[in-house]
């Protein structure tokens, strides 16, 4: 039985947010060399991960490259090396925040292999899909990739402070709470205070206090020009 069509995609498929330079041969840097993904997997999935065990599990794998290999993806920032407090020539390797961002990569590829090279990978040679092979644990395999698929839209980027959100969403927010002042000035003030000559204008003049409205519009206008 041939595997079902996957729904065809929206040709061209563009990002909403131009590139200056490819970021799968970007990601490829470090990930595409040989074993890093393989050494990548061990420490994310495994509970020890010393280089013997490491060196170990995967027949083929010389020490000296897997010295490369550890050292790059810590170079990378997506493992850290833990000395042992008691005995400093005990060393593991953790998974960091950001190589928590590359195993989906990793996931994709355990996909690929268990249904397309499953003579290779089962022995009774039966094609799996990943919700079959691996039931649970579904967060940390997809990560950010499960909020893309659910359309929750994306976590706040990197480096941007939470809270603030982006420039144009604070933009559409801004002119509500002037609106909002509007109308607390409006019930406050005197009758005839809303004129151009009164104190309700959002334009100090030459002799007058600052209006009303001046802190928010001194508020919304300084912060148009940050960037978070």
């Amino acid at each position: 039985m041939a595997p079902p069509t996957p729904p065809a995609p929206s040709f061209p498929i563009r990002s909403s947010v131009p590139f200056v330079a490819c970021p799968l041969r970007a990601g490829l840097g470090c990930l595409g060399r040989r074993w890093a993904l393989v050494v990548l997997r061990d420490i994310a999935f495994l509970r020890e991960t010393s280089f013997g065990a490491i060196l170990r599990r995967n027949p083929g794998l010389t020490p000296r490259v897997l010295s490369m290999r550890l050292r790059e993806l810590r170079a990378e920032g997506l493992i850290a090396r833990i000395e042992d407090v008691g005995d400093r020539r005990r060393v593991r390797y953790r998974l960091t925040g950001r190589g928590a961002d590359a195993v989906p990569i990793v996931t994709a590829f355990i996909q690929y292999g268990i249904r397309h090279h499953a003579r290779e990978v089962f022995a009774d040679h039966t094609p799996r899909d990943l919700d079959r092979t691996f039931p649970t644990d579904r967060e940390f395999l997809l990560g950010r990739l499960a909020r893309y698929a659910r359309g929750a839209g994306p976590g706040p980027p990197h480096g941007r402070r939470a809270g603030l959100g982006s420039r144009r969403s604070r933009e559409r927010v801004a002119p509500q709470r002037v609106a909002v002042r509007v109308r607390e000035v409006e019930k406050s003030a005197p009758v005839g205070a809303g004129s151009e000559e009164g104190p309700a204008s959002d334009e100090a003049g030459p002799g007058r206090g600052p209006g009303p409205l001046e802190p928010v519009e001194r508020r919304r206008r300084g912060r148009r020009g940050r960037s978070f």
